[in-house]
């Protein structure tokens, strides 16, 4: 559930606050009206702001535009507000008849409730669905003045059957505040959209991936199945202790801001559960957003994170972060109105060391896609600070870190994650299968593939990059850079993994981002886990700065 939602209030003009020469009044404030208990309103206003949500009265200048005609405005309206209050009263006499169903000699006058208010209460629910767009009756209304049963509202024919309040409950501002804490009709957890971005699909479908490197190993559902073992390997578990341990010191102030949690490259969610699950404490109603270029690894995440339904995932999206964020900015963007605009991105696991291009260029689009109040959650993989040395000792050490990695991406024992597994469906589909300029794929067969598997080493190296070569790979500063190639046809690289320096890290990351929050798992954690943690906030522009300072001036 979003929390501080926009409430529109539609009804006649008969619910309007007046003036004392019968004009609507305006400016009159809720805190006024709220004590006003000749006003009818009175307990609608006080239920919306009680849980938080802000009431917007048709009578509000906001609500209409300058330049902007009535019926444009109500369009807007239904679209802009996240959801709708209608005053269904006795505005106007549409007949009489000579006697009621007791056949009483008295007339019954039978009223409708104004034509405007109906067109309003349809189109909030042809845009917000009916979870959003609550009618109150208002039967009791005694300005018709008179016997009360021989005046009455006829409500409309198509909502027969279905129970709204009435104005005059008792229980009126606890029905209201129950009714706008279920989840919009579009985002029940059963029922997820996924907005799939078509420049991705195009470039998957054209197989494009063959030229990727790290990004190629998370092609198809059989990576995902991979990925998804890789992940839930008891391994995993200290990492996930780290993160937990995170979550516990960022400030409440922050956790209580923030209403979606974005995930950038998500795994199978388990990782991003230990996070949100320490959240929800504090603010229980975050909604989760996943991003992956992997639908299946989006799937995987979403059923992790709201198995139990305490989760709210309101959408998932499809699509390649580093490349196309533009779409995505303008996807979550315009769903702020149904999920509100705080945003926490997050980026764990090893996705930000297994970037594809410079981290300047995506600190830049992250800064482009955070707003004032949103935060970037940023994990990385650390090392231990370089000790001086000659450079045949720099090397000698690249050298052993890269045999090391060898040995990690070539085990195939349960005692470990697979990770060979990952990257051979990774060579077999770039490079064998469909092949690309670099491949013979004449000599692709089965027995190659079972070599593959049998002499993995033989046919796939980890190389360190030289210091002085790194550039191409890392902007930051003593990165150190391993690649791993399929030892064939120019020797592709399958796989881009970098180390960081903690303080190198973080120095790059003051030049874009305000650090919240930051951790160092080699130095501040009861248990050695190579991971930095940082919590990040966008640095105010130059524009914004300059405004403060004359303001203060």
């Amino acid at each position: 559930m979003k929390k501080n939602q926009r409430i529109f209030i539609g009804s006649s003009s008969d619910y309007a606050p007046k003036k004392q020469n019968g004009g609507i009044d305006r400016e009159r404030s809720f805190d006024d009206l709220i004590k006003d208990n000749e006003f009818k309103l009175r307990k609608v206003l006080k239920a919306l702001e009680s849980a938080g949500h802000t009431p917007v009265p048709w009578w509000k200048e906001e609500v209409w535009m300058d330049a902007e005609s009535f019926w444009n405005s109500l369009i807007r309206a239904s679209k802009y507000y996240d959801g709708g209050i209608f005053i269904f009263g006795k505005d106007d006499r549409i007949n009489n008849i000579g006697a009621d169903n007791n056949n009483n000699s008295d007339q019954v006058n039978f009223y409708v409730t104004r034509d405007n208010v109906l067109i309003e209460f349809g189109m909030f629910i042809a845009t917000k669905g009916k979870n959003r767009t609550l009618a109150i009756y208002d039967i009791n209304n005694g300005q018709q003045g008179g016997n009360e049963s021989l005046n009455r509202l006829m409500p409309p024919s198509d909502l027969t059957g279905i129970t709204y309040p009435s104005l005059t409950d008792e229980d009126l501002e606890d029905r209201i505040i129950e009714f706008f804490k279920r989840p919009a009709e579009e985002t029940r957890f059963d029922e997820i959209t996924f907005y799939i971005g078509s420049k991705i699909n195009n470039k998957i479908f054209k197989r494009e991936y063959t030229t990727w490197k790290t990004k190629g190993l998370y092609i198809g559902t059989e990576s995902a199945v991979l990925w998804d073992k890789i992940e839930s390997h008891p391994e995993y578990e200290q990492y996930i202790g780290f993160v937990n341990h995170f979550s516990k010191i960022i400030d409440r102030e922050v956790v209580n801001s923030i209403d979606n949690i974005v995930s950038l490259g998500p795994g199978n969610g388990k990782t991003d559960l230990a996070l949100v699950t320490q959240l929800r404490i504090i603010n229980d109603t975050i909604c989760y957003v996943p991003i992956d270029i992997n639908p299946m690894l989006v799937f995987k995440a979403i059923d992790t994170i709201s198995s139990d339904g305490l989760i709210r995932v309101p959408f998932a999206i499809v699509d390649d972060f580093e490349e196309h964020h533009q779409h995505i900015k303008e996807i979550i963007n315009g769903k702020a109105h149904e999920i509100g605009k705080r945003n926490l991105f997050v980026m764990l696991g090893v996705t930000f060391s297994n970037l594809e291009g410079d981290e300047s260029r995506f600190f830049i689009k992250m800064q482009d896609w955070m707003g004032p109040g949103d935060y970037f959650l940023l994990d990385a993989i650390i090392k231990e600070e370089e000790l001086v040395g000659t450079e045949q000792e720099a090397k000698a050490r690249a050298r052993a870190e890269a045999k090391k990695l060898q040995r990690t991406l070539s085990v195939d024992s349960a005692n470990r994650p697979n990770y060979k597994n990952l990257l051979i469906n990774a060579i077999v589909k770039k490079h064998l299968v469909h092949g690309n300029e670099n491949t013979d794929t004449a000599s692709f067969n089965k027995e190659f593939i079972d070599q593959l598997v049998t002499e993995f080493d033989q046919h796939v190296q980890v190389v360190p990059v030289p210091k002085e070569r790194t550039e191409k790979y890392s902007i930051i500063n003593n990165t150190s850079v391993m690649v791993c190639q399929f030892k064939r046809g120019g020797n592709p690289e399958v796989l881009i993994g970098k180390e960081y320096e903690y303080n190198k890290l973080k120095e790059e990351l003051e030049r874009h981002f305000v650090i919240k929050h930051k951790i160092n798992g080699i130095t501040e954690y009861d248990k050695v886990v190579h991971r930095g943690l940082f919590l990040l906030q966008r640095k105010p522009s130059k524009k914004n700065k300059e405004k403060s300072n004359n303001t203060e001036t």
